[in-house]
C-alpha cells in the first residue's frame, strides 16, 4: 500500500486539467494505493467518488489560509495506511516503474527517503490514465517533449514513517520547507535515494497566479516565503545533488566515488554545523591525503 499526500490548488482553469491528470495518473500505477487530499475547494464530483481518494479538510493553516506542510505531513502519516507515502505537488505524472522503483528502496531499508528530478512539460490536455492509448500517446510526447529540471526541482518525497520527528509549520508551496525535508533526513542519518535516472517525474508546466499572486517572483518574495525563511533558520539549502544514494537501472548504490566522498564531507559540516570547525579541518586533512 502506498499513501499518496497532496494539497490541489482550487480546481479552474489549467489547474483543473492538471490537477485531473495527475490523480487519474496515480489512481492507475497499478498498486493498492490511497490518495489523501489535503484542504481541498470544491472538489470534483468525479473525484469525490472514488473509494480511494480521501479528503481532509481539517488541516492547520496559517494566518493566510495555507496548509501548513508539518500538520500535512502528521495527519498523513496517522489516517494513511502506508507504510510508504508519497508527499506529491499535484502536478506530477508518475511512469509505471515507480512502484518497482519504491519497493526496491523498501526491500533495502526499513526507512528511507526518496526524490528525484522533474522533467518539465508544457501540456494542458486532458489525459484518462485508464485508457492506455490515451496514456501510451501521453508518454510518447513527454519522452521528446519534456526537459529535465535542476536539482532544486522536488515535487515528490517518498518516505517511511519516522524520517522526521517534527517539522517547522512551512506554508506549503511557498518555497525552502523541501530542502529543510531533505537536510533534515540526512541529520536523521536517514538514506536519501535519488530515483532521477529511473523515475521519469513529469511536471506540467503552469504559472503562479492563483491566491493573489502575480508569478513565481511574487510568491518568493511575499510574507509567506519570508515566514517559510524564518522557520527554515540554521538549516543549509540542500537539494537531489545532496542524496547519500543513487538508483540505477534498479540498483542502489552508495554514492562513493572519490568526487561523491569529497562533496559528501564538504556538505556534512552544513548536515552539522554544531561539528563545522572539526570537520573543516578533516576536510583539509582528506583533501592533503586522500
Amino acid at each position: 500500500m502506498i499513501s499518496f499526500l497532496s494539497t490541489p490548488r482550487p480546481f479552474t482553469n489549467i489547474f483543473e486539467t492538471i490537477q485531473r491528470n495527475s490523480i487519474s495518473n496515480w489512481r492507475n500505477i497499478k498498486v493498492e494505493y490511497e490518495i489523501l487530499l489535503f484542504d481541498m475547494e470544491k472538489p470534483l464530483d468525479e473525484i469525490k467518488k472514488h473509494n480511494n481518494v480521501i479528503i481532509i479538510n481539517d488541516i492547520k493553516v496559517n494566518t493566510f489560509g495555507t496548509p501548513l506542510v508539518s500538520d500535512m505531513l502528521c495527519k498523513g502519516q496517522r489516517l494513511g495506511k502506508g507504510p510508504i507515502f508519497c508527499f506529491i505537488n499535484c502536478d506530477i505524472i508518475l511512469p509505471h516503474n515507480f512502484l518497482q522503483t519504491v519497493l526496491i528502496c523498501q526491500n533495502k531499508f526499513n526507512k528511507f527517503l526518496m526524490i528525484g528530478h522533474r522533467y518539465d512539460l508544457e501540456f494542458n490536455n486532458d489525459v484518462d490514465f485508464s485508457d492506455s492509448s490515451q496514456e501510451n500517446k501521453f508518454w510518447e510526447y513527454a519522452k521528446k517533449n519534456a526537459i529535465k529540471h535542476g536539482s532544486w526541482g522536488i515535487d515528490y518525497f517518498v518516505f517511511t514513517s519516522g524520517v522526521w520527528e517534527t517539522i517547522p509549520d512551512f506554508a506549503i508551496g511557498r518555497f525552502m520547507y523541501d530542502n529543510w525535508l531533505i537536510w533534515q533526513a540526512r541529520r536523521n542519518r536517514i538514506p536519501v535515494i535519488d530515483a532521477s535516472n529511473d523515475i521519469m517525474a513529469i511536471h506540467q508546466n503552469h504559472g503562479y497566479f492563483t491566491k493573489g499572486f502575480s508569478g513565481e517572483k511574487s510568491v518568493r518574495e511575499g510574507k509567506e516565503a519570508e515566514e517559510n525563511k524564518r522557520l527554515f533558520g540554521n538549516a543549509w539549502n540542500f537539494g537531489i545533488q545532496d542524496s547519500t544514494h543513487e538508483i540505477r537501472e534498479g540498483k542502489i548504490r552508495l554514492k562513493n566515488n572519490p568526487n561523491e566522498r569529497s562533496w559528501y564531507l564538504y556538505r556534512l559540516r552544513k548536515v552539522y554545523p554544531e561539528w563545522s570547525s572539526i570537520m573543516k579541518i578533516w576536510n583539509k586533512l582528506y583533501r592533503i591525503f586522500i
